[in-house]
């Protein structure tokens, strides 16, 4: 049987502290771009 998909917020359960950090730093990142180019 294949594993569950984990969607939403359970996606990065598995994820450690740091990884978890640098995903949202990263994520931060690339809003902050997209907003400063403006939204279209």
């Amino acid at each position: 049987m294949p594993p569950e998909r984990k969607k939403g917020t359970n996606k990065y359960d598995n994820l450690s502290d740091t990884q978890f950090k640098k995903l949202i730093r990263k994520q931060y990142k690339y809003i902050k771009e997209v907003a400063r180019e403006g939204f279209f």
